[in-house]
């Protein structure tokens, strides 16, 4: 199961909208092999209707899948986690910094004779 699948559920089953950027999901917290997927909306409550509907168990490709709601200390706990997740992911994409490729490190136009 990859993100995708868990989006194209989310649209066919409860029109959600998945576009990258106008879209109704923030993000999927998800690694394939993993046995569950948390998601967070950009709207609060956006997923308590959802979680009404969805109250049988639903088929992605050959696994069975269900829902459930995270509330109170639960959320805040993955909130918390995902906000650190995301500055560690940032901070770890500083510090590389594109050196020129000519000789002795010096990049741009060549030097006038």
């Amino acid at each position: 199961i990859t993100r995708e699948d868990i989006k194209e559920v989310l649209k066919d089953n409860y029109q959600v909208n998945i576009e990258k950027d106008k879209g109704d999901i923030a993000f999927i917290t998800y690694e394939k092999g993993e046995p569950e997927a948390k998601i967070r909306f950009k709207v609060e409550d956006f997923a308590k209707p959802i979680a009404a509907k969805w109250t049988e168990k639903v088929s992605i490709k050959d696994h069975e899948v269900d829902c459930q709601l995270m509330e109170g200390e639960e959320e805040a706990k993955f909130l918390a986690d995902s906000v650190r997740d995301l500055k560690n992911r940032r901070n770890k994409n500083k510090g590389h910094k594109r050196k020129g490729g000519f000789a002795n490190n010096h990049g741009g136009k060549r030097g006038r004779r």
